[in-house]
């Protein structure tokens, strides 16, 4: 996709016909195809972000046909081009450009972000995010941050997942799930991926914060000759907060298993393989870290 300047519009010509859409104050507009380009796309997305909210226009291309969807926060193509997801506030929806069929996957759109298709495209999974910080001392529940997982969207009853750490007995104490699914500068957080076979998810779980964060205090910082960084500098202090370490769920056996942990804090997920690797650098990022 491609991001024009803010209050920018955008202009389609149908070649073919010599038909002209004009679309104003557009956000985004990619096409459907698997790498994005207009040769061999179908259809295009033009996501508008004006003083009336967020719409979303759907645009089968060679036609004049156009579908506007109002207050779209979020949306993604499969890989395939072949089905569309979106969350409004209602809730989450995925629509067939085949069939033009939409069916309506949850509802509730608070909190809702992270559209994550399936290789195949036949599944899609999403964070529910846990809200804004508690205030100080106070603690919420680890079920407050929770996966939705969609799969068989190919057949006429797609199976869906709530992934909770009370779904799990295994789930670590004081942990809850990561939203913030990213590779972040000097903070990793565990990716949201499908397998491929689709009958499992790879997530971040994260300590549960207790309270307010604490902002880093001027002055003396306090170094012990082993640490591997400065403990008190607010980039620290914002990996501590922000690391999460890779987990998988199996959504057929409804098994948690934790792959990474304090003594091997980074695994890298892969969605074929029988074995992931798993490693730990702090013995020699050291010298970096303290630079």
């Amino acid at each position: 996709s491609q991001m024009p300047p803010e209050g920018r519009g955008l202009i389609l010509l149908e070649t073919t016909g010599g038909v002209v859409a004009r679309f104003s104050n557009v956000q985004s507009f990619p096409f459907n195809a698997e790498e994005g380009t207009f040769a061999d796309s179908d259809w295009l997305a033009v996501h508008h972000d004006g003083t009336a909210g967020k719409r979303l226009s759907l645009r089968e291309l060679g036609t004049d046909r156009s579908t506007d969807l109002t207050g779209v926060r979020e949306f993604a193509f499969n890989a395939s081009g072949s089905r569309l997801a979106w969350i409004d506030g209602a809730g989450v929806h995925a629509y067939s450009l085949s069939s033009r069929v939409t069916t309506d996957l949850d509802a509730g759109g608070a909190g809702l972000k992270t559209l994550t298709w399936s290789a195949a495209g036949n599944a899609l999974a999403l964070f529910r995010d846990c809200g804004g910080p508690t205030h100080e001392g106070a603690e919420r529940s680890s079920d407050a941050c929770s996966i939705l997982a969609f799969s068989g969207l190919d057949g006429t009853s797609p199976g869906r997942f709530v992934l909770q750490p009370k779904s799990w007995d295994s789930f670590p104490r004081g942990f809850e799930i990561s939203t913030n699914a990213s590779w972040y500068p000097y903070v990793a957080r565990a990716p949201l991926i499908w397998r491929e076979d689709e009958n499992g998810l790879f997530f971040g779980v994260r300590r549960q914060p207790a309270g307010a964060a604490v902002p880093a205090q001027q002055g003396v910082v306090i170094w012990r000759s082993n640490d591997v960084r400065l403990p008190s500098t607010d980039r620290a202090i914002a990996a501590d907060d922000q690391f999460s370490y890779l987990s998988f769920a199996d959504l057929k056996s409804h098994r948690f298993v934790r792959l990474a942990d304090e003594s091997i804090p980074e695994v890298e997920p892969h969605t074929r393989a029988p074995s992931l690797l798993g490693f730990v650098s702090e013995p020699y990022d050291r010298e970096y870290s303290l630079t």
